[in-house]
């Protein structure tokens, strides 16, 4: 009978921890949040199975109840009211949560790549003092803003990190800034609360915000389950930003998405067109509604410093245009002010307009005057020049301050040379002649990547960038990889993501055409080579091609010891800094380690005691990505790691802005013999320099092969 007591002590004692678990929210769901306003919006969570759940809101004194199901998980469909609060809601289970401060309003989701992410901190808050003033000196309290932390899945997940904050000088300026000013302009008209939630992440292409289910659907997206856009940087990988960073939002009910993203896609602008309207669709379905608006923003013009790069960005705009085929889409145009020295243009209080003035007119109804530049409608050959017409120009073509010097225009014949063309404006047409083409067929506006507008409408918006002919695109680059075997022994692997591709290359820097050797399988590499190779499908060339320089050196594949440590998605591989391979000016190659903030200081033990001719070591420039050069390098030699003799000290002007990236080698002559030890250190600029968008962040330090010879 005793025994029998205490057990069912026990058992009461311990009945809740059985019976009941606290009822539990997304982290999206929190105080300080907007729901969307006049619409049935979803509360979810989780709880012990079968617990139930209640919730009271107060907008309309309303009390819910169920229980959850057999995993734990319940949801409620509510009903809300017209704008306004605050209000709160509560939760009770066997715990009470109460949110606060809860607003009716509009709900915006806005998310793309790094100018999507950039907060006006990032550009410089020094060029923003007027909006400072205005954060100061206005009430924005109702628009509430929601940041989504950086997070990668390889299978959709319920979960995220999320955070609510009312709007104040100091919340907005670390918040994106183009969604920040389309937030702004929409509350200064609409006048109610309005939510904005930025889910973004900089240098990710579209098929990481793509499900995998949705592109396993579409035949022409099968390249992208196999060949993500950077294997070197796990956000780029595909459907991992959707698993993360989308999944966990629904079904938190939105009015629409903003959209800013592109630059990560333009290797393959001839399947982002299917690929952006699948990842539209995508997001619609997962949210169950499929027409919510989708207001998107085409790339800026870019110097990208690659010359056989300079179409990419207008076949690139074609293919974000292609996207409003899809009902209840809208684009913007960036063409006049962007920055081709900088692929995060500050000027994104107009990009927060224009996309506002689209929403406020196709999904609020309310006109604020046009929100679209002139489009190309079609072409009339008059005698040895083409008539181009244009909608959204009723009023006029114009070019600044009405000057007709009107560039970017390129025309071409049957034989599809496009040469740059003289172009005049009459009336509400375009005439465009070159003396180099008697016979024109067709027409290229603002098609190459530094190219900024030059054609307006009256209402001073700019022309979007078109081509009337149809020329097929192709633009692969290969892959090139130098990796030993067992014994040592290098060997040269060239590969390209279309696996249909035929690769053709060469060994002595020249440019491989369809004569050039064609790569079949791994060649070995036993002496300094420059290796160049090109990618060519169905007739068609790629004007991209690949190169890599290969150093067989004194120190190759030697011990090398860091003082400091190295980021982990910029680790160059294995020995990166002693297998040979020199590094692109694409900081995202694989061949780079890099030091966020910390100095290189690198210590290299030769295999023998050796004569030492020259030590280098190279880096690369590419401030717009806040990487900087060294402040100094001093080259060092020793015989037994203890007495150093010092070759050279170089001093340079680091913080210097300069827009282009380029690779940079430092060397140091030496005369010294029966070497076994060489040190390299780098002093890192640490911080970003006043002027720069980074102002106060860390710098980055990228080096590369440190050559002994």
């Amino acid at each position: 009978m005793n025994t029998i007591f205490r057990y069912l002590i026990t058992i009461l004692l311990f009945a809740p921890f059985f019976c009941f678990s606290n009822v539990r929210l997304p982290s999206i769901l929190a105080s300080n949040m907007v729901l969307q306003r006049n619409s049935m919006v979803i509360l979810w969570g989780w709880a012990d199975p079968k617990e139930r759940i209640s919730i009271s809101t107060s907008w309309n004194q309303g009390l819910y109840s169920m229980c959850a199901d057999e995993e734990g998980k319940w949801l409620f469909n509510i009903e809300t009211a017209d704008a306004g609060g605050p209000y709160t809601i509560t939760f009770q289970a066997n715990n009470q949560i109460v949110l606060s401060n809860v607003l009716l309003g509009e709900v915006w989701l806005c998310s793309g790549q790094s100018n999507m992410e950039y907060s006006i901190n990032q550009l410089g808050a020094s060029d923003f003092a007027d909006t400072k003033t205005q954060l100061g000196n206005s009430d924005f309290s109702k628009i509430r803003l929601c940041n989504i932390k950086h997070q990668t899945s390889d299978k959709p997940i319920d979960t995220c990190q999320a955070s609510w904050s009312i709007l104040s000088a100091q919340t907005g300026f670390s918040f994106s800034a183009t969604a920040l000013f389309y937030g702004i302009n929409l509350f200064e008209e609409l006048k109610i609360p309005i939510g904005l939630i930025n889910s973004s992440w900089g240098g990710t292409p579209a098929e990481s915000w793509t499900s995998r289910k949705s592109l396993e659907k579409e035949a022409d997206l099968q390249y992208y389950l196999k060949s993500p856009n950077s294997v070197n940087y796990e956000a780029c990988k595909t459907s991992v930003l959707f698993n993360g960073m989308i999944q966990p939002l629904i079904p938190y009910t939105i009015k629409g998405v903003i959209w800013y993203q592109g630059e990560a896609n333009r290797w393959d602008a001839d399947i982002y067109g299917k690929l952006f309207r699948t990842m539209i669709q995508n997001w619609r379905a997962a949210w169950n509604r499929s027409e919510f608006p989708f207001y998107f923003v085409q790339i800026a013009p870019y110097n990208y410093n690659q010359e056989e790069a300079h179409e990419l960005n207008g076949y690139l705009m074609e293919a974000q245009a292609s996207a409003l085929k899809l009902p209840n889409t809208g684009m913007i145009s960036t063409l006049d002010i962007g920055d081709i020295y900088n692929i995060h243009p500050k000027n994104k209080q107009e990009v927060g307009r224009r996309l506002a003035a689209l929403a406020l007119k196709k999904t609020y109804n309310i006109n604020k005057g046009p929100i679209e530049g002139p489009s190309c409608s079609g072409i009339e050959k008059s005698g040895n020049k083409i008539k181009v017409k244009f909608s959204n120009a009723s009023l006029g073509l114009v070019t600044p301050a009405n000057k007709n010097n009107l560039k970017g225009f390129r025309i071409a014949g049957s034989d599809n040379i496009f040469k740059k063309a003289i172009a005049e404006i009459s009336e509400n047409f375009v005439l465009v002649s070159s003396d180099e083409v008697s016979n024109p067929e067709s027409v290229r506006y603002a098609f190459e990547d530094t190219v900024t507008a030059s054609l307006f409408n009256s209402q001073g918006l700019p022309a979007f960038p078109f081509r009337t002919d149809s020329l097929p695109f192709y633009y692969r680059k290969v892959k090139i990889s130098l990796d030993p075997d067992s014994s040592g022994e290098i060997f040269m692997n060239l590969s390209c993501k279309d696996t249909t591709a035929i690769i053709h290359f060469t060994l002595d820097g020249s440019m491989p055409g369809i004569s050039a050797d064609q790569f079949k399988q791994r060649i070995p590499i036993s002496s300094n080579v420059h290796i160049v190779a090109r990618a060519y499908k169905n007739k068609l060339t790629s004007p991209a091609y690949s190169e890599l320089k290969y150093a067989r050196h004194l120190a190759f594949q030697n011990k090398c010891k860091l003082r400091n440590s190295f980021a982990k998605q910029y680790s160059g591989g294995n020995n990166a800094l002693l297998n040979g391979v020199l590094g692109s000016a694409e900081f995202r190659d694989g061949n780079w380690r890099g030091f966020e903030g910390k100095d290189l200081v690198a210590r290299i033990k030769l295999n023998k005691k050796c004569n030492v001719n020259s030590v280098s070591v190279g880096f690369l420039e590419d401030q717009p990505s806040w990487i900087f050069l060294p402040e100094e390098i001093q080259f060092q030699v020793s015989s037994n790691g203890i007495i150093w003799h010092k070759l050279n000290t170089i001093k340079i002007n680091a913080s210097k802005p300069n827009p282009t990236k380029t690779v940079n080698l430092f060397a140091a002559k030496s005369d010294y013999n029966n070497i076994r030890f060489v040190k390299v250190k780098a002093k890192s600029l640490k911080i970003c320099p006043d002027w720069h968008d980074g102002k106060g962040k860390k710098a980055w330090l990228f080096s590369d092969e440190i050559i002994v010879e």
